[in-house]
């Protein structure tokens, strides 16, 4: 039952790391475009509010591996929304 537990962590810490790499692209599509029409800021905004929701909880359950991977994962949604109302302001403004 120990190993099942240590191959347990070991994959959740790679699909919280993951799921955190996936995101990055978007920052690099939105900073090559300089345009953020097809991407829904109400999205984004409901998985940062998600992703805050859920680092909260892995910090009152002290539960330190699923905190910082869910913190790093907000920190690249706090990223991307920031380009997306940055681009729509800048297109607004032309």
């Amino acid at each position: 039952m120990h190993t099942f537990w240590i191959i347990n962590e070991f994959l959740f810490s790679i699909a919280l790391g993951a799921n955190t790499l996936i995101n990055i692209p978007q920052i690099r599509i939105l900073y090559n475009l300089k345009d953020s029409k097809s991407i829904s800021l109400f999205r984004e905004v409901g998985f940062l509010i998600i992703g805050i929701v859920c680092t909260l909880h892995g910090f009152y359950k002290s539960d330190y591996i699923y905190l910082f991977g869910l913190l790093a994962n907000t920190l690249v949604r706090m990223v991307i929304i920031a380009q997306i109302v940055y681009y729509r302001r800048s297109q607004h403004s032309i």
